[in-house]
C-alpha cells in the first residue's frame, strides 16, 4: 500500500478532525472500523473551463455561488495542470489520463473504440471492485469511450447545452441520488457533461448578468498577435461564434475587441447556468444527508483562450489553456484552504482512491497528492512537464516557465521564458535576456529528463498512443541560428497553402 494511502485511508470513514490529522501527519492511522461504509464520490468535471472563472477565487465579475461553496468547504489546488495532448481535441487525452492515471505518452490507443472493455483499467473498474456502484453521466465522444461505458450505468449527453435542455442532466443526477440503493452501497458518480464547451447558448437571465456596466473585461494580454509574440501562428480549431480567420489553421481572431468581449460574456453566462446545475446536485446531497459521507471533486478537462495572446481556443500551452481548476471537499478535508504545490489533473485518480481506501492498481502512473491535502507545506511535485502534439513543450519550475516551439512551416525553433508570479499573463518573454541564459539552458536539460521520466520516446512498441516526436526534431532545427533562443523575424510569415506542422 502506498504511503499516502496509509496516511489517509481512515480519514473519511473515521471522521478525523484537522487537529488530530495534523498531530499524526507522519503516523499510520488505524484501519476503518468494520462495517463502516466507504465514502461516496461525486466527481464534477467541467469541459473547457478556465481556473480564473470562479468567483471565490478572485473573479469579481462572474457569478458562481455553488462552485464558491465548494471552495469555502474544501481545499483548492492553485497549480493543477493537464499534462498535454497528442491531438487538437485536447479533452480526449485529458479525460483518458484522468480515468486511467496514465501519462500522456502512455494513454491507451482504443480511446475511440466501442464497447465497455477498455484496454487499460479505468476508475469505474477500480472502484467497482471495491463495492462501489458506478455511474457516468457525461459527454459523448472526445473522452475515453470504452472507459465511460465500463461504468455500471452509462448515460451520454450528446445534445448542445441550451436553455431548453439545461435541466436534463441535473434531473438525471437527482433521480440517481434519490434511488434507495444510494444509502445502502457507496457510489462513484462522474458528472462530466460538455459545459461550458462551445457553441455557447446561455439562458437570457444568465446573460443579463453580464451586460452593460457588468460586461466582463478582456485579459491584459488580449488581442496580442501570437505571430508577433511567439514567432508563428499556432494551430487552433475553428470556434464558430467568434469570427476567426478562414485560412486553414487560422486561429488568430478577426473579431474586434467588442465582439470578443461579447463572446466572453456568453462564456461567463454559460458557466453561471452550469453553476446552477451543480447547485441543484449539491442541494440534493444535503437534503438526503449524503453530503456527510461524500467526497466531492470539481475540476475541468482543460482551459480555454478568449482572445488571450490573440488565441481563441485551447491548442496552446499558455496558462489559459492547460491550467485547470481543482477543488476537493468532504468529511475530513480542511475547509477554505488553498495549496500552491504542482499537481497534474491525472494525479486526482490515485488521490481519490487513497482518500476512500481503495487500492491503487500498478497500471496507474500518476501520484497521489493526498499528503498535500492534509499538510499545506507538503510539496507534491517539484516541477511540471507538459506537451502539445509534436510542436510544443513546457517545463515549469518554481516561478519560471519555459516554452519550446517547433516553428511551423520552417526548420526553426523558438524559446520563451516567463516568470509566472511576476507576469501571470505571459507578456514579457525573458528568454533573450542574457541574465537568463544559464536558466534557459538548465531548464531545457531538465525538460528533456522530465519527458523521459514520463515515458516520452520510451516504450515505442507498446500498445499506447503514437509516440510524440519532439526532441529529435528540436535538435535539428537551426534555420535562424544554432542557439536555443533563435532570432526569428519580427513577423514570421506563414504559407497557408502548406500542410500544417509538416516535418
Amino acid at each position: 500500500m502506498k504511503t499516502h494511502q496509509l496516511l489517509t485511508t481512515g480519514i473519511f470513514c473515521l471522521g478525523l478532525t484537522l487537529s488530530i490529522r495534523a498531530a499524526h501527519a507522519n503516523q499510520q492511522p488505524s484501519a476503518p472500523e468494520s462495517g463502516v461504509q466507504k465514502p461516496n464520490i461525486l466527481f464534477i468535471l467541467a469541459d473547457d473551463m478556465r481556473p480564473d472563472c470562479i468567483g471565490a477565487l478572485g473573479n469579481s465579475y462572474i457569478h458562481t455561488p455553488n462552485i464558491d461553496r465548494l471552495v469555502k468547504q474544501g481545499v483548492t489546488f492553485n497549480n493543477c495542470y493537464v499534462m498535454g495532448s497528442d491531438q487538437t481535441a485536447v479533452c480526449t487525452p485529458s479525460r483518458a489520463m484522468l480515468m486511467t492515471g496514465r501519462t500522456l505518452f502512455h494513454i491507451p490507443m482504443d480511446i475511440g473504440s466501442k464497447g465497455n472493455n477498455p484496454s487499460v483499467q479505468v476508475d469505474f473498474q477500480m472502484l467497482r471492485a471495491s463495492g462501489y456502484d458506478t455511474f457516468y453521466l457525461g459527454k459523448n465522444g472526445r473522452t475515453y469511450n470504452p472507459g465511460c461505458h465500463a461504468a455500471d450505468r452509462c448515460e451520454v449527453f450528446s445534445e448542445t447545452f441550451s436553455p431548453k435542455n439545461k435541466d436534463i442532466c441535473p434531473d438525471k443526477a437527482i433521480a440517481y441520488l434519490r434511488e434507495p440503493e444510494r444509502t445502502k452501497r457507496p457510489f462513484y458518480f462522474s458528472f462530466a457533461i460538455s459545459v461550458p464547451h462551445d457553441p455557447l447558448s446561455p439562458a437570457p437571465e444568465d446573460l443579463a448578468l453580464y451586460q452593460g456596466q457588468h460586461l466582463p473585461p478582456l485579459a491584459p494580454n488580449s488581442m496580442a498577435s501570437h505571430a508577433e509574440f511567439a514567432g508563428f501562428t499556432l494551430r487552433d480549431t475553428d470556434c464558430r461564434p467568434y469570427g476567426v480567420s478562414t485560412v486553414k489553421g487560422g486561429i488568430t481572431s478577426k473579431s474586434s475587441s467588442e465582439q470578443m468581449q461579447k463572446a466572453l460574456a456568453e462564456y461567463y453566462a454559460v458557466i453561471t447556468g452550469y453553476d446552477k446545475q451543480i447547485g441543484r446536485i449539491l442541494d440534493e446531497l444535503d437534503r438526503t444527508g449524503l453530503t456527510k459521507n461524500t467526497l466531492i471533486i470539481f475540476a475541468s478537462d482543460n482551459g480555454l483562450s478568449h482572445s488571450d495572446h490573440g488565441l481563441i481556443h485551447k491548442q496552446s500551452l499558455y496558462e489559459t489553456d492547460n491550467h485547470v481548476p481543482l477543488i476537493l471537499c468532504g468529511p475530513g478535508i480542511p475547509a477554505g484552504q488553498k495549496r500552491d504545490t504542482f499537481v497534474y489533473l491525472s494525479d486526482t485518480l490515485p488521490t481519490m482512491l487513497d482518500l476512500v481506501g481503495v487500492p491503487v492498481p500498478t497500471t496507474v502512473e500518476a501520484k497521489s497528492f493526498a499528503g498535500s491535502i492534509t499538510d499545506p507545506n507538503h510539496v507534491h511535485r517539484q516541477h511540471l512537464y507538459t506537451a502539445y502534439r509534436h510542436e510544443i513543450r513546457t517545463f515549469r519550475e518554481g516561478d519560471y516557465k519555459l516554452l519550446l516551439y517547433k516553428v511551423c512551416f520552417s526548420n526553426a525553433r523558438y524559446t520563451q521564458l516567463f516568470n509566472i508570479k511576476e507576469d501571470p499573463f505571459e507578456k514579457k518573454d525573458l528568454a533573450k535576456d542574457p541574465a537568463q541564459a544559464e536558466r534557459v539552458q538548465r531548464m531545457i536539460a531538465e525538460a528533456r529528463q522530465a519527458g523521459k521520466e514520463l515515458g516520452e520516446g520510451v516504450d515505442k512498441n507498446m500498445n499506447y498512443a503514437r509516440t510524440l516526436k519532439f526532441w529529435e526534431y528540436w535538435d535539428k532545427r537551426h534555420e535562424f541560428g544554432a542557439g536555443d533562443v533563435q532570432h526569428l523575424p519580427e513577423k514570421y510569415q506563414i504559407d497557408s497553402d502548406k500542410v500544417e506542422w509538416d516535418d
